[in-house]
């Protein structure tokens, strides 16, 4: 199928409409720019929905100024802090249009993510969702990197769910919530987003209507994503014993899930661990440590290993560390990752 022209991919994306919805917790700071970026879209989303999960700060009073500037700005407020994922699915079900986004508040939407996200579901009916790519930096600014690191294709392309299958074979990171659209149905048909699976619920849902509907991936930067230490996704990642009770949760929503195939919940908890380790090695210092030697650590070979690279200083050490975090737990094929970087350097992405 021919891609859609950029005329085409703009009615479709009105015809469809777009609710973004932001869960904000004190982000006070960073909602002006993420608010003004979306309302920038071409076309821009029908509505732009905040739910400001009891915030301490002035987030209130900064949305209030915004929803002057901003019509179809739209503040939902909650009483009672109640998580991240509580404010994503009462955006769900604040939503009015057929496609939503489910951004953050401090993250920076590109231009083009709606008018090219759109197109391409508009273009595959059947798709539960499209998905593009993220560019990493730190609460400074300083770049860190693209996500994901392999994509599933250098082209824009469709995935029915027996070829989403041969995919998780491959690699499962190409899913990143905050550079996609999803159809409002379907999600809600999933049951939304599940609190038992932590800080992979938008990871599993992503999975499940993969799975079960398919998806287009779309190979380009449509949001910078701002890593922050403290934020929700890290806080499995950045102690040993929240990682392990993540993972179990995950594991067991996984296979209770018919649409995943048998042998994904031991693949995916290898793609976890090296995940959880390569955070610990970029973050270093004494937390990082313990979660490479208690939660990485499969034996006391391992364990021996990581405490001679933390002692072999931080650049020496990471290297050894990632090297043989890789080896253990092979999240990827080195292929993939080559002709993703490949790819990007010669496109300029």
């Amino acid at each position: 199928m021919e891609l859609a022209t950029r005329p085409e991919r703009t009615r479709a994306a009105e015809r469809l409409g777009v609710s973004a919805v932001i869960p904000n917790y004190n982000h006070a700071r960073y909602l002006p720019d993420a608010v003004r970026a979306l309302a920038a879209q071409q076309p821009p989303p029908a509505e732009i929905i905040v739910v400001d999960d009891a915030s301490t700060d002035d987030s209130l009073e900064v949305l209030a100024q915004l929803g002057q500037e901003i019509s179809t700005l739209r503040v939902v407020k909650h009483e009672q802090n109640a998580g991240a994922i509580a404010a994503l699915n009462r955006g769900i079900g604040e939503a009015r249009h057929e496609l939503v986004y489910f951004g953050a508040a401090d993250d920076l939407t590109a231009p083009g993510l709606i008018e090219r996200l759109a197109g391409a579901l508009a273009q595959h009916p059947g798709a539960a969702f499209a998905s593009g790519e993220a560019k990493l930096v730190d609460l400074q600014d300083r770049f860190l990197g693209i996500r994901p690191p392999v994509r599933p294709s250098q082209t824009e392309r469709f995935f029915s769910p027996s070829e989403v299958i041969d995919l998780l074979r491959r690699c499962d990171n190409w899913i990143l919530t905050g550079a996609a659209l999803f159809r409002r149905e379907q999600v809600v048909e999933a049951g939304g987003f599940a609190a038992a699976a932590r800080s992979f619920t938008d990871g599993l849902l992503a999975r499940h209507l993969a799975l079960k509907s398919g998806f287009v991936y779309v190979p380009a930067v449509f949001v910078t994503w701002r890593v922050n230490p403290e934020g929700y996704s890290r806080s499995a990642t950045s102690q040993a014993e929240v990682a392990r009770q993540t993972i179990d949760s995950m594991r067991r929503l996984i296979a209770a899930d018919p649409l995943f195939p048998s042998w994904y919940p031991e693949l995916l908890e290898r793609r976890w661990r090296f995940s959880v380790g390569r955070v610990a090695v970029v973050e270093s210092g004494p937390a990082g440590a313990d979660v490479l030697t208690q939660f990485c650590a499969r034996g006391s070979i391992d364990r021996l290993i990581y405490r001679i690279a933390g002692a072999l200083g931080k650049r020496t050490g990471s290297v050894v560390s990632l090297g043989w975090l890789f080896l253990r737990e092979r999240p990827m094929l080195l292929r993939d990752l080559f002709l993703t970087t490949l790819s990007r350097r010669i496109h300029g992405a």
